[in-house]
């Protein structure tokens, strides 16, 4: 899912999932074709004081996107540094500070709400 958001001098940011699956090469593509995107939109907005951002959600349960079985939890709590399954509000809370005057000097970035999968 992207969700773009553009106001007068407001935040940016875009979305982007952090697991990869077989067969799926143009969604792949595109997950790459954002971070560029959000960079260049952090460098060509930055003097209209307008920051870009991308968030990269890991496995996030509750929303639909993942399968929610108690075999997917098990599996994500395992490979998760926090040991637990991404929640809907874990990402909120992201997209809420990098929407605040508090992230009005992160611009360009990355920021990934994994919960520490892969350490």
């Amino acid at each position: 899912m992207v969700v773009t958001l553009i106001y007068p001098v407001a935040p940016v940011f875009t979305t982007a999932q952090m697991l990869v699956e077989d067969s799926v090469s143009a969604y792949g593509i595109m997950k790459g074709g954002l971070d560029v995107y959000t960079r260049y939109l952090a460098a060509e907005l930055g003097s209209r004081g307008i920051t870009a951002n991308v968030v990269a959600p890991g496995a996030i349960f509750g929303g639909s996107a993942m399968e929610d079985s108690p075999e997917m939890r098990k599996f994500v709590e395992g490979i998760t540094a926090l040991g637990r399954v991404g929640l809907p509000d874990d990402v909120g809370g992201v997209v809420s500070f990098l929407c605040s005057d508090d992230a009005k000097w992160v611009n360009g970035q990355r920021i990934e709400v994994t919960g520490g999968v892969g350490l």
